[in-house]
């Protein structure tokens, strides 16, 4: 069963405190930048998919705004609209 984004998300920032907890425990230095490198890797991640569920409530939301402009019947090819049959230039 796939989680929700809202999980995934929550899960995300978990591992990422776990990583900077990580990170503060070590003193060699390569350690500590590897582990603030995933660190940052799942802030990304947590981010991104905050982002992907805006953008998602955003196109919802405005779906029935305002049709899209590419789906708008194209007048000049309509014979009803245009009985001479003249293309436009």
């Amino acid at each position: 069963m796939l989680k929700k984004v809202a999980d995934e998300i929550a899960d995300c920032y978990r591992r990422a405190a776990e990583a900077r907890e990580k990170a503060e425990r070590f003193t060699d230095p390569d350690f500590k930048r590897d582990f603030l490198e995933l660190e940052s890797s799942w802030l990304f991640l947590a981010r991104s998919l905050e982002f992907t569920e805006r953008l998602r409530a955003f196109q919802h939301s405005s779906a029935g705004a305002q049709p899209d402009p590419r789906e708008r019947p194209n007048e000049f090819l309509d014979e009803s609209r245009n009985p001479t049959g003249l293309q436009p230039k």
